[in-house]
């Protein structure tokens, strides 16, 4: 009995090192995955038709490689730990239609929309989930085609990261069209900032005491990249690519393209080589600690917005934020 009351003491002991909760938000483009959108290869996949499961596929190579580490990292220091897609796509709120030659907004269940943002819930897990919701103007064909191949894209990128970091549920994805508001996205889906933090490659962001500003990932390790090369050659062999894709692919800056033309017209995948790894920090949440944790409430509420229903108002708001440099762009027609 008593090594049973000393063994039950230690691990008292031990909890009390760890917060109660704590949140971990991730932006997608250059952060979570490679690449902006991974640089047209997903799109590239989708063009020519490839199976949603090779895109599914394609996406868990594209994880950045810092990303295990950095969510251990985490875990070691919090009991409950909450996980949080944080993206700038402003074509799935404000969607330019090249179709149409005009802009509308598309909304989607009232409750996913809040602050000019909008939430897809853990809950939503196809494209379907999500357009079944869809309450926005009427859509032409190519449209709803266009929106869908978006969204495609975006859930693949979420089931990655669900993958990558063995959670248990899907994290809710926070959508904004242009600035990133901690304040009114921890308001909405009810976790404390206390705790909080968003890891981002835009550089606007850097001074804000809940964001970590890392590295834009635009290259992955030699084995990561050998295996996203020799996936898309398997899957979609670059001499098999259409003209007008081919044409489309050569528009993006070079240092994103990712094909390359040889002189003779050969064409061939590309994605760069990582020339040296680096590390992300993690931060020390005890150093954090200014007020009593939230503790029950704030994971009562976190689970509330994860289902897609709105928790009551848990954090006060702090300054705002730059906006983010990032873009997502539809399926081209």
């Amino acid at each position: 009995r008593d090594a049973d009351a000393l063994g039950a003491a230690r691990e008292a002991e031990g909890m009390g090192d760890k917060e109660r909760h704590a949140t971990l938000i991730l932006d997608l483009d250059e952060t979570s995955i490679y690449g902006n959108d991974g640089n047209d290869l997903p799109i590239s996949l989708q063009w020519m038709g490839r199976p949603q499961e090779d895109i599914r596929q394609l996406y868990k190579l594209l994880v950045s490689p810092y990303l295990r580490d950095v969510y251990n990292g985490f875990r070691q220091q919090a009991h409950n730990l909450d996980v949080v897609v944080y993206t700038r796509r402003p074509q799935m709120l404000l969607y330019q239609s090249s179709f149409q030659g005009t802009s509308f907004g598309l909304r989607y269940h009232p409750d996913w929309h809040s602050h000019d943002q909008v939430y897809f819930p853990s809950s939503v897990h196809t494209v379907d989930d999500i357009m079944a919701q869809y309450t926005g103007p009427p859509l032409l064909p190519e449209e709803d085609t266009d929106i869908r191949s978006s969204l495609e894209r975006l859930l693949a990128a979420r089931s990655a990261l669900v993958a990558e970091l063995g959670l248990s549920r899907p994290p809710v994805i926070a959508v904004t069209g242009g600035v990133k508001n901690l304040e009114d996205t921890a308001r909405h889906m009810g976790f404390p900032l206390d705790n909080a933090f968003l890891y981002d490659d835009n550089v606007d962001l850097a001074g804000h005491a809940n964001v970590i500003t890392v590295l834009p990932v635009q290259s992955l390790p030699e084995e990561r990249q050998r295996a996203v090369l020799e996936f898309m050659e398997e899957r979609l062999p670059a001499r098999l690519l259409d003209t007008e894709l081919v044409d489309f692919l050569l528009e993006s800056k070079p240092a994103e393209r990712a094909i390359d033309v040889g002189a003779g017209g050969d064409v061939t995948w590309r994605l760069p080589r990582q020339a040296r790894r680096v590390e992300w920090v993690v931060p020390s949440l005890r150093a954090r600690r200014r007020a009593p944790p939230h503790g029950k409430g704030a994971a009562d509420a976190f689970a509330a917005a994860a289902e897609g229903h709105r928790p009551p108002l848990l954090a006060p708001p702090l300054g705002r934020q730059a906006p983010h440099a990032g873009a997502a762009m539809g399926l081209p027609m």
